[in-house]
Parts: C-alpha cells; sequence; structure tokens
C-alpha cells in the first residue's frame, strides 16, 4: 500500500507541476521515475530479511509464535509467513 501511494502521490505532483508552471515535462517525469524507482527499492528491501515491519529490527534470532514475531523493541507483530519467506530467500548471498 505505501508503494502504491508514493506511485500515485508523484504522478499526482507531476500532473500538477507540469500543468502550473511552464517547466518542460521531460526532466518532471525523469525525476518522477527517479523518486519512484527509490522508494520502492527502499520499501521492498526489508522483504529480503525477516525484520520488524515497525522498526526496521533484525528479527532472525527471535523464535516465532503462532501468528508471527512480536518486536521486543516496538511491539509490531511481523506475521509467520513473511518470515518464513524472508528466511527462505532465493538461494543468491546477502551482504551485509
Amino acid at each position: 500500500m505505501r508503494v502504491m501511494a508514493v506511485l500515485v502521490g508523484t504522478v499526482l505532483a507531476a500532473i500538477a507541476t507540469v500543468s502550473l508552471t511552464s517547466i518542460p515535462a521531460w526532466p518532471i517525469v525523469g525525476v518522477a521515475v527517479a523518486t519512484v524507482a527509490v522508494a520502492v527499492n527502499k520499501i521492498s528491501s526489508r522483504l529480503r530479511s525477516p525484520v520488524c515491519w515497525g522498526c526496521g529490527r533484525d528479527l532472525s534470532e527471535r523464535t516465532s509464535g503462532e501468528y508471527g514475531i512480536i518486536c521486543p523493541e516496538c511491539g509490531t507483530m511481523t506475521p509467520e509467513a513473511v518470515v518464513a519467506s524472508a528466511k527462505k530467500g532465493d538461494g543468491r548471498e546477502r551482504s551485509t
């Protein structure tokens, strides 16, 4: 949902900037595409390892309960399906 919000917000801001000013559209479109790419990369990077969805703390050493892992720092619950898929990985080595 956050990715969709960033995408919609960026598109609306680019359209408003082009329509309200006399700035050429290509630089604005380029900045909008770069903004969306960085935002998607930053948001989706948390899906590679089991981290807390609230604060980003590493949860790989924590044991899972029936519904997931509860972060000891902020109390946010990360669902078990997300933790299992992050631990399974894609077979590539991750740099730390």
